[in-house]
């Protein structure tokens, strides 16, 4: 890829036909919206760069003595 990435990323390999056909078109219809931002994807060999999502908080350490507010938000 020309393209230079400051940031990390991940590389994904496709191995399921179904995944192959349709999740590359998927995060590129979606563009960002509301899932990962597809950042390159090589058909050859069904590989997907994506940017790495660092993990936040979950709710449960943000509600500990309240699981079924956590679960409903």
């Amino acid at each position: 890829y020309s393209a230079v990435y400051k940031a990390d990323v991940v590389l994904k390999i496709l191995f399921w036909e179904d995944a192959q056909k349709y999740e590359a078109a998927a995060l590129r219809y979606f563009n960002g919206a509301g899932c990962i931002k597809l950042l390159a994807y090589d058909e050859r060999y069904h590989a997907l760069l994506l940017p790495y999502i660092k993990p936040g908080e979950t709710l449960r350490s943000l509600f500990p003595a309240e699981d079924e507010r956590a679960v409903q938000i």
